[in-house]
C-alpha cells in the first residue's frame, strides 16, 4: 500500500477481496474443479513422451535442420559437428 496509516478499507475488507478475487487463487481452484481436463492433457502429454522415446534419435547432421536461427558454421576454425 501506499499510504499505510491512511486506509480506506477495513482489515476484513481487504482480507476478504484477497481470498474472493485473487486470480491466482481463482484460477487453482478452476484447475482442481476441472480434473477431468487436467487428466486428458496428462495423459496426453505422457502419449507423447512415449512416441518421443520410441522414435530414433535424428543423425548428427540433421539437428539444426529446421530450426529457425542463422546455420551453424566453421567457426574459428572448430567445425560444430565435429566429434572430438
Amino acid at each position: 500500500m501506499s499510504d499505510p496509516d491512511h486506509s480506506y478499507r477495513t482489515r476484513e475488507e481487504i482480507k476478504a477481496v484477497q481470498t474472493e478475487q485473487d486470480p491466482i487463487r481463482l484460477f487453482a481452484n478452476l484447475v482442481v474443479e476441472r480434473k477431468d481436463v487436467r487428466m486428458s492433457v496428462y495423459k496426453e502429454v505422457d502419449q507423447e513422451v512415449e512416441q518421443a522415446k520410441a522414435d530414433q534419435w535424428p543423425e548428427i547432421s540433421e539437428i539444426s535442420t529446421n530450426v529457425y536461427a542463422k546455420p551453424l558454421e566453421n567457426i574459428r576454425g572448430n567445425d560444430p559437428w565435429e566429434l572430438h
